[in-house]
């Protein structure tokens, strides 16, 4: 038996005074009981497939998993070249998933750093040709990106991201945090693309 473990997975895996004070009761009964069957089930596990090395570590140092058993999978975007399309602003794309269908939506603005990106926007309001683009998985993906200039990813806690991936492939700029987002930095990394981008105008 294997299992593909998630960004996600991990977090609930491993990360439990993160996120306790973020979900419901029933939750934290779901994901105790899923720490306690994961934990069960490690003898019975031939090998973890994960999508960020950093997810192997945190399982090694939370439950002393041998490192040979895991296998790292990079997953990449079937569509890798992005057609930039003309446009008058700035954009910058924020991703995180649509509110209206998760159960924990304190969780979900933790993870992908929704208040941060919150206040950088704040901070960038002087600049009236910066936009800042929300992708919530249910708008048409490549309508967004064809128009980004810029990916900001303020994440306190990740896995794989494909988005991340093809804006390497693109030469899209982009900020990830991973775990934790330093706000100044981000802002720095903007403005620093900001303005290569009005000077090629």
């Amino acid at each position: 038996m294997s299992q593909y473990l998630r960004g996600s997975d991990v977090l609930y895996l491993t990360q439990w005074d993160k996120i306790k004070d973020k979900i419901s009761i029933r939750f934290k009964c779901l994901i105790i009981f899923y720490r306690l069957i994961f934990r069960f089930l490690i003898p019975f596990t031939g090998k973890y497939f994960v999508d960020n090395l950093q997810l192997k570590y945190d399982l090694i140092k939370k439950y002393k998993i041998d490192r040979n058993r895991f296998i790292y999978l990079s997953h990449h975007p079937e569509k890798m070249t992005i057609a930039k399309r003309p446009h008058k602003t700035f954009n910058i794309l924020f991703y995180m998933p649509n509110l209206s269908t998760k159960n924990n939506p304190n969780l979900i603005r933790w993870i992908y750093g929704y208040w941060e990106l919150l206040k950088i926007d704040a901070a960038l309001g002087d600049y009236c040709d910066i936009k800042i683009i929300y992708y919530d998985g249910q708008k048409d993906f490549w309508n967004c990106i064809e128009l980004t200039d810029f990916y900001i990813r303020p994440n306190n806690w990740d896995g794989g991201s494909t988005l991340v991936r093809l804006c390497e492939k693109n030469n899209i700029p982009f900020y990830h945090s991973k775990r934790g987002i330093c706000e100044p930095e981000a802002i720095e990394s903007i403005l620093y693309y900001y303005h290569r981008w009005k000077n090629e105008k």
